[in-house]
């Protein structure tokens, strides 16, 4: 049960006096959630709508407060054997995505196999999957069991799910996901970052926008307005993140499948993806 992940999470903070940046957990009874207000004045928002007005030089801040609240997070750190390690990890990626992609193929399959989105040729779902799932394997599946090492994470450090104390200077996460594959609490440390980025490359613009739609399309292209891509040029992003982050955008268009135009739009700006600024 998910709430019941996000209450265990929140105990566990508390229980063991973690340091970190969440807010207080006020009752969680009744299978709810009551959490301390933070956006008591003026200079606490949530991160994504002061992204969308703020200047380089802040988004700069407040990423870099993002990576010290996770890293401060992943302090505590968890011995795993390789075999669940490696599963969770494909759990979270190959398996998720065909099931994912699957629930959503025929709303693809009603329109035309594009291989152009906004002017840039794509290769297929299939295609960017395979590439995938050898970079995982090359990557990950040669990890010596003695680095099969979990984190204590968030899961779903997004820009939606945090909020910037100005005042304090201080980045807060809420909303946590609480589990990675079929471990409850730990698991990698890396996809934390990887839903940074994720959040980084336009996720909530999407998301928020009521009038989005898709501006033309014939038998071989699509054309829509992008998500607003913030600057993603940081030293914490490697091609591992990089990896996961493709995964959790190849994710998401089943999210928008109620918005015909959102999942296709979405489905295809993960091809994108794929060719340009996360091309493996």
């Amino acid at each position: 049960d998910i709430m019941k992940k996000e209450i265990s999470w929140y105990l566990n903070c508390k229980n063991r006096n973690l340091d970190f940046n969440i807010p207080k957990l006020l009752d969680y009874t009744n299978n709810t959630i009551v959490l301390e207000n933070l956006c008591v004045n003026n200079e606490s928002h949530p991160v994504y709508q002061i992204f969308e007005e703020c200047d380089e030089e802040l988004k700069a801040h407040i990423v870099q407060k993002y990576i010290e609240a996770l890293d401060k997070l992943h302090d505590n750190k968890i011995l795993v054997p390789k075999d669940l390690f490696l599963d969770d990890i494909k759990q979270e990626t190959i398996f998720k995505l065909k099931s994912r992609v699957g629930l959503i193929q025929e709303i693809i399959d009603c329109f035309p196999k594009f291989e152009y989105v906004n002017k840039i040729k794509v290769r297929s779902f299939e295609e960017v999957l395979n590439d995938i799932e050898f970079e995982i394997n090359s990557i990950y599946g040669l990890f010596d069991k003695s680095n099969c090492i979990y984190s204590f994470i968030h899961g779903d450090p997004q820009l939606s799910n945090s909020i910037f104390d100005k005042k304090n200077d201080k980045i807060y996460l809420f909303d946590p996901r609480g589990y990675f594959g079929k471990t409850k609490l730990y698991g990698l440390a890396d996809y934390d970052y990887a839903k940074l980025l994720f959040g980084l490359f336009g996720y909530d613009k999407l998301n928020n926008d009521k009038y989005f739609y898709i501006k033309n399309m014939n038998n071989n292209e699509i054309d829509f307005e992008m998500p607003k891509i913030h600057n993603y040029e940081y030293n914490w992003v490697n091609k591992r993140i990089k990896i996961l982050c493709l995964t959790i955008w190849l994710g998401l268009a089943q999210y928008f499948q109620n918005d015909v135009q959102k999942c296709l739009a979405t489905y295809y700006y993960s091809l994108y993806l794929a060719e340009t600024y996360l091309k493996l």
